[in-house]
């Protein structure tokens, strides 16, 4: 949370004066605005809680006036928002998870892409499990390069824009895409979908992310990445799944 003083109202003339709200949507950022002094604490409360649950920084902006009152100064017995707060992992829509799992047993050159989403949720392990599952290339966004360490001969690094010349051949012949915590923008080559017939299969906590050219993935399911991806591993263990990539090539 950033905290950022306004002007007093109603100075209108005030040189410094901003709308900090249209500010704060320019850059994507929460915005939570103290109106008085008697409310100082539950406009903390809540800007605290805009950062928590939605993952972004918060502008938190008051005039100078509010600060002047003794509200400000009256002690009060607060809860941390941590112990308010679980963030309990969204779980996957099992039938979702099923559709996805019919869509990669039958593909013979799967990519798996991961971000940061899965990244912040401890998926680098399940990731390797289900790319050795199904003789998948693992990529990553930019927010998650290098990521997972110790992935093996098949991380290809870097999808998007930032790809060596190996990976964008290799991903133009990609049938299936896993994507786990990333958002396939339009930076992203598997993102654009040039082949109508590759399919992708989309996991992300937020509601349904619409793809860099425009168009919804094949299979989305809003779900935290780790547990998205154990899910699809436990429905494709025991199936004729992929062999491995270099092999089909």
């Amino acid at each position: 949370m950033r905290f950022c003083g306004d002007v007093d109202w109603g100075d209108d003339d005030q040189d410094q004066r901003l709308n900090q709200e249209r500010f704060a949507a320019g850059v994507e950022c929460g915005f939570v605005r103290l109106t008085s002094s008697a409310s100082a604490y539950e406009a903390v409360q809540r800007a605290f809680y805009l950062a928590r649950t939605e993952s972004r920084p918060i502008m938190f902006s008051g005039a100078r006036g509010t600060f002047r009152a003794n509200h400000l100064t009256t002690a009060r017995n607060t809860t941390r928002s941590t112990e308010l707060m679980t963030n309990q992992p969204k779980y996957p829509n099992p039938h979702a998870i099923e559709t996805a799992a019919d869509l990669v047993a039958r593909s013979e050159h799967p990519v798996i892409i991961v971000g940061r989403g899965a990244l912040r949720s401890g998926a680098g392990e399940i990731v390797t499990k289900l790319a050795d599952r199904i003789g998948a290339l693992i990529a990553t966004s930019v927010m998650a390069m290098n990521w997972p360490h110790g992935a093996g001969e098949y991380h290809v690094g870097v999808s998007g824009l930032f790809s060596t010349r190996v990976a964008m051949e290799l991903f133009q012949d990609a049938d299936v895409v896993i994507a786990a915590g990333a958002s396939l923008n339009r930076r992203d080559p598997c993102g654009r979908l040039p082949v109508p017939e590759r399919r992708v299969h989309h996991i992300d906590v937020n509601d349904q992310v619409i793809m860099g050219d425009g168009r919804s993935a094949s299979c989305y399911v809003q779900s935290d990445a780790r547990l998205g991806l154990e899910l699809l591993d436990q429905l494709l263990e025991g199936r004729s799944g992929s062999q491995n990539w270099l092999s089909n090539c």
